[in-house]
C-alpha cells in the first residue's frame, strides 16, 4: 500500500507540473502578472493613424480590429459571431457578438462598427479607398450590421482585414483593444494595463512599457532577413508571427 501511495503522490506532482506549464491542460489562461518593455516612436495623439510602422504596432494595442488573418491565412474575428455574404442581393451581414465592451465597461453597439466603418472609409489610405469603391451604404439593426455593395465582390471581408480599421468609442480616452494608457510621461515612456473588458480576454501580460527615449532609427523596418536596405539598421529575428497589427493580402506574399 505504501509503494501505491508513492506512486500516486509521484503522478500527482508531475501532473500538477505539466498542467502549471501547459495551461490548455487545465483549461486556465495563465495571468504572467509582468511587464513586457517595447521601443516605439512617441505618438501625437490616441488617433490612429499610418504614418509608421510604430505607429501602426503601438494603435493596435489599444485599439481591436473588424477581422484579423491567422498564420495559415484563415480570417477571424474577436467581433463578430458570424459573418455571411449575399452574392445575389450584394451584401455583407455581420452580426456582432452580445455582451462586448470597451475599456471603461460600455457597450460595443453596431452603432460603433457602422461609424468606425464610417470613419474608415472617409480617410485617405489607399485601402480605405479601394473598400469604399465597393461600399454603398450601411444599415445597423440591434447585433447585426448590413454593408451593402455597389458590385458583386465575394472578397470584401478580405478588405476589411486592414489593421487601420479598429473600433473607436464615442469618447476619447476610451479604448477596444488589449491594452490601455494607464500613464503618459511625454518623451520618455507610456505605461499600459490590460483591459478587463477585451473581447478576445485579459491579457496575458498584466503591463506593457512603451519607451520613446531617442535611439537610432526607433522605427520599426519589417523585411525578410538579410534584406540589402540604404541607411543604418540592427537587425533582429522575432521568431513569433504578431497579427495585431499586420496583414496580408490573398495571394502569394
Amino acid at each position: 500500500m505504501a509503494y501505491k501511495a508513492a506512486n500516486f503522490l509521484l503522478i500527482f506532482i508531475v501532473a500538477s507540473i505539466l498542467i502549471g506549464s501547459f495551461p490548455a491542460l487545465a483549461g486556465i489562461k495563465n495571468d504572467y502578472r509582468g511587464i513586457v518593455k517595447i521601443r516605439l516612436n512617441e505618438p501625437s495623439d490616441f488617433n490612429v493613424s499610418t504614418s509608421s510602422y510604430s505607429d501602426m504596432v503601438f494603435y493596435s494595442l489599444i485599439y481591436e480590429n473588424f477581422f484579423y488573418l491567422s498564420q495559415k491565412g484563415d480570417i477571424y474575428s474577436n467581433l463578430f459571431e458570424d459573418y455571411r455574404y449575399n452574392a445575389t442581393e450584394k451584401k455583407l451581414v455581420l452580426n456582432l457578438k452580445r455582451r462586448l465592451k470597451f475599456s471603461d465597461g460600455t457597450p460595443i453597439q453596431a452603432m460603433h462598427i457602422v461609424k468606425s466603418l464610417e470613419r474608415f472609409l472617409n480617410t485617405n489610405s489607399a485601402e480605405a479607398k479601394r473598400l469604399k469603391k465597393y461600399t454603398r451604404q450601411m444599415l445597423q439593426k440591434e447585433n447585426q450590421i448590413t454593408v451593402l455593395l455597389n458590385f458583386d465582390y465575394p472578397d470584401i471581408i478580405n478588405l476589411m482585414t486592414r489593421p487601420q480599421l479598429v473600433v473607436l468609442s464615442d469618447s476619447q480616452g476610451v479604448f477596444s483593444g488589449p491594452f490601455q494608457p494607464s500613464k503618459w510621461v511625454k518623451n520618455k515612456q507610456m505605461l499600459l494595463k490590460g483591459n478587463p473588458h477585451y473581447s478576445a480576454g485579459i491579457p496575458y501580460f498584466e503591463q506593457i512599457q512603451v519607451d520613446f527615449e531617442n535611439y537610432y532609427y526607433p522605427d520599426i523596418f519589417l523585411a525578410k532577413p538579410g534584406i540589402e536596405t540604404e541607411g543604418k539598421h540592427r537587425e533582429f529575428r522575432s521568431n513569433v508571427y504578431q497579427n495585431y497589427y499586420i496583414s496580408f493580402p490573398k495571394g502569394e506574399v
